[in-house]
């Protein structure tokens, strides 16, 4: 298996950064101590070892005290480092001496502080008395402090720290840190959820998930390829046995596993009073909102591997009836799922409407199951929902043979349009076969003109596409998406913000699943705020986009997320994090045989790889790409010659490489994409190709058109201010590469025209560009950098002028005279291109004196 034995061994710390920080404060100030308390698996121990660790790193004296259950009757036992027995002393005295005689105070660290003997724990108390220690004691929630141990925090003024499980963000960056590697989303969600994001199981159920090679690293990307397996340790871990329950409690827990929450009502329904209340007070099940649920999802896994299947369909068809008979909207998915698995007789309008219900929730692995069977009892909708999601997983010759099968003429007209368009869908996006997508729905008369435009938006046809959207339609809705992708794309931006602006007070039926065009405003929002150049707001748009993906959409919509993120990134300048992006999105393509899309991603990558200082895997990306062949999806396809022509510049080739992107953005603009033409005729001025493009890049409708036109002219003409304020508008807006590599062009200018001191700031401001990107290597950093750096005399002198010393203090400490010192001052004030004392120190990262 990829990334072998890494796995299994010690996880790093994770989600614990404030609480770590919060403890070296309290050491620090002298506090007393700190007593660490949460659930089983919260990570109270680690959290103290992490301590201990920290306070060795400091020099500090430590010491490590693990109490059991054996220990809390032995007297002295745990202190036995401390005590010894080579004197008279008692161990009492002994133990404080020791503490005593040390440079400094201890840090003492006590896990499971509850189960420490008596004696012992009057050393401890007597030792936070006199400061000879600092306390960092665990206690689990939920167990019974004796008054000895209350007594640390009521009477010695040890704080207590309650550790919360990990949030769901928190267990990704677990995994990603445990794992050494990117992890999907859902596999994320899905470890997040089955953990309750108690970091000891999040652990166990990756290594399990692992050993069973259901969580598998493709292309550095780890994902599950199927449910997670309960960890085989699962009883120790949470502390409990079922043999301890007698039969009316374990068939109780055995309802509430099938269930995993009931309503009070209900479960009282189906079991007694006195089995519920078995349940909790074990501690096993609680009362959350009218609901009762297991107090952790594990304890379902637990109590559902020991049912019969026997036993869990029995329980399933009492669920059904007793949850069916509350009439509430919201046991849809439940009811029809139970009667499905049971082999209870289910209709096919409830199982079609469940199916539907899940996919809108997400949950698309159980909606292709309700839609197969809705579909084996006749449903149209049932079926047609099954072709949808056999698309989506990647399925898309089972698709295609399903489509098929539908006769438009036995059709009413709005589902005969639904098959059309999702017949389409799937030729197109999945079998690459763009004219016959388009004859199908050319087929239907009454066809959606969005749904057409759709398809010729993705095969680069932008001005076709526009053509063939009409001025209004009653699906509003549908018709300002598509409206919105069409602007964006077209290079109008502001139109398309504009309409995604209006789609804000258009209604949504809410009874359809999702769609394209209907829910998703905010994948063509976010493209158009990134031509706009305002990446940072498309950037907060993304990321919120893939983090609700994970949970609410299938997997192609979350590929978009990604796509887009790459994009995002790469403007940035963060071309290592772009790279990720890309890799992200192109597992998910693979996953579902969508070479088309997939070969986006490749060129995303290559683009953004090959500016970097290792392009050694652009060809190697850009050969991937050639084997995909020529299809149909050819929206984004520009970015792999792109980064060809790029790789070609690298190795001295600049004057034919740029011809080769002004070509290439002409090609674009035959089309009607002038956003990706207009990038490509950027990135020819970026390698000095801005004689030629100037004219091409004028009649933009945003400012970001108006800068990137600006600089051509400026470069041609010579103009280093000009050059200097798109470099300031560029390093505002956060494209933080192209402000480097436009400063560094000033720097040559001002250079040539003989203004060092100009130049010099050029320079310091394309550094601190350069600084907030990512691993970044181009042409354009290439340029000429100015004046010499300072002499040794001359940064002494501006070290010894940031202490605030005039200039005859400076002479007399270096046996100079006062004019030799102000003449270095002004040298160097040149060279750094500064005009103070002050600025020259922050410039050279001199510290100022107060």
């Amino acid at each position: 298996m990829e990334d072998g034995l890494g796995i299994l061994l010690d996880w790093p710390l994770h989600g614990r950064t404030e609480e770590l920080a919060f403890v070296g404060e309290r050491i620090a100030a002298g506090d007393p101590g700190v007593l660490i308390t949460g659930g089983a698996g919260v990570g109270k121990s680690r959290l103290a070892r992490e301590v201990v660790a920290f306070a060795d790193g400091q020099g500090r004296p430590t010491d490590l005290i693990v109490c059991t259950r054996a220990t809390a009757d032995l007297p002295y036992g745990v202190l036995s480092p401390l005590v010894g027995f080579t004197d008279g002393a008692s161990p009492f005295d002994r133990a404080l001496t020791e503490l005593r005689e040390r440079s400094e105070r201890t840090v003492l660290a006590v896990d499971n502080l509850d189960r420490l003997d008596r004696m012992s724990l009057a050393v401890v108390q007597q030792a936070i008395v006199e400061g000879l220690v600092f306390l960092v004691g665990t206690l689990r929630t939920g167990e019974r402090a004796r008054g000895e141990v209350a007594a640390l925090w009521r009477d010695l003024g040890v704080v207590r720290i309650e550790l919360q499980p990990l949030s769901r963000r928190e267990v990704a960056g677990m995994l990603t840190a445990g794992l050494g590697g990117e992890v999907d989303g859902v596999a994320a969600r899905r470890i997040f959820e089955a953990s309750a994001g108690v970091p000891l199981f999040v652990r166990e159920l990756a290594i399990e998930a692992y050993r069973h090679e259901i969580l598998v690293s493709r292309r550095g990307v780890w994902m599950l390829t199927g449910p997670l397996p309960a960890p085989s340790s699962l009883p120790d871990l949470l502390g409990v046995r079922l043999d301890a329950l007698d039969e009316a409690a374990r068939r109780a827990a055995e309802v509430l596993a099938v269930a995993e929450s009931l309503p009070s009502t209900v479960l009282l329904g189906l079991a007694s009073f006195e089995a519920v209340d078995s349940l909790e007070s074990a501690g096993i099940v609680r009362v959350v909102d009218g609901d009762y649920r297991f107090t952790h999802p594990l304890f379902g896994e637990l109590v559902g591997e020991s049912m019969s299947m026997v036993r869990r369909r029995r329980v399933m068809a009492e669920l059904a009836d007793a949850v069916n008979a509350r009439g509430q909207p919201g046991d849809l998915i439940r009811v029809a799922t139970w009667r499905l698995e049971s082999g209870v007789e289910a209709s096919a309008s409830l199982l079609g409407d469940a199916a539907h219900a899940s996919y809108r929730l997400g949950d698309f692995d159980l909606a292709r199951r309700l839609a197969e069977a809705a579909g084996a009892l006749g449903s149209s909708e049932g079926t047609l929902l099954l072709g949808q999601i056999l698309h989506e997983a990647g399925e898309h010759r089972a698709a295609e043979e399903l489509n098929r099968r539908f006769r438009p003429d036995d059709l009413a007209p709005p589902l005969a349009r639904r098959v059309a368009v999702q017949r389409a869908v799937n030729l197109f996006f999945g079998l690459g076969r763009g004219d016959d997508a388009l004859a199908v729905l050319e087929q239907n008369p009454e066809g959606l003109p969005f749904n057409r435009a759709w398809l010729l938006i993705n095969m680069g046809r932008l001005s076709e596409a526009e053509e063939v959207l009409p001025a209004e339609h009653p699906d509003r809705v549908s018709l300002l998406v598509t409206a919105a992708w069409v602007s964006a794309l077209a290079g109008r931006p502001d139109d398309a913000l504009a309409c995604v602006e209006r789609l804000r007070h258009e209604p949504r039926d809410p009874s359809l699943p999702p769609g394209r065009f209907r829910d998703f405003p905010d994948l063509p929002r976010t493209l158009a705020l990134l031509e706009a150049g305002r990446p940072g707001e498309a950037l907060e748009v993304a990321e919120q986009g893939l983090e609700e993906s994970v949970e609410r959409h299938p997997s192609f919509i979350r590929s978009w997320w990604l796509f887009l993120l790459g994009r995002i990134h790469t403007d940035l300048g963060r071309m290592a994090t772009a790279v990720s992006f890309f890799r992200r999105g192109e597992v998910l393509r693979a996953r579902t045989e969508n070479l088309g899309l997939m070969a986006w991603y490749l060129g995303g990558a290559a683009y953004a790889t090959v500016q970097t200082t290792d392009p050694s895997e652009v060809g190697d990306l850009l050969a991937r790409v050639e084997a995909v062949g020529d299809r149909d999806e050819r929206l984004f396809r520009f970015l792999s010659p792109a980064a060809g022509l790029w790789d070609s510049a690298r190795r001295s080739a600049r004057g034919r490489a740029a011809a080769g992107l002004i070509a290439l953005g002409d090609r674009e603009a035959s089309h009607g994409s002038m956003a990706a033409a207009r990038r490509l005729w950027f990135d020819a001025v970026r390698l000095g190709g801005a004689r030629k493009v100037e004219e091409r890049l004028d009649g933009g409708s945003s400012e970001f058109d108006r800068v990137r036109a600006g600089l051509a002219r400026a470069l041609r003409a010579g103009d280093a201010d000009q050059v200097g304020e798109a470099a300031s508008w560029f390093a505002a807006s956060g494209l933080s590469l192209w402000a480097a590599e436009a400063w560094t062009w000033a720097v040559t200018m001002w250079t040539r025209r003989g203004e060092p001191r100009r130049a010099s700031a050029a320079a310091r401001f394309a550094d601190a560009a350069r600084a907030r990107c990512d691993d970044v290597d181009t042409p354009g950093l290439a340029a000429e950098r100015g004046p010499a750096p300072l002499t040794d005399r001359e940064r002494e002198v501006v070290g010894l002028a940031a202490r605030q010393m005039t200039s005859r203090q400076i002479a007399e400490a270096l046996t100079i005279s006062v004019r030799t010192v102000d003449n270095l001052l002004q040298r160097a004030y040149v060279k750094l291109g500064v005009s103070s004392r002050r600025e020259a120190a922050v410039a050279l990262g001199i510290e100022l004196a107060e």
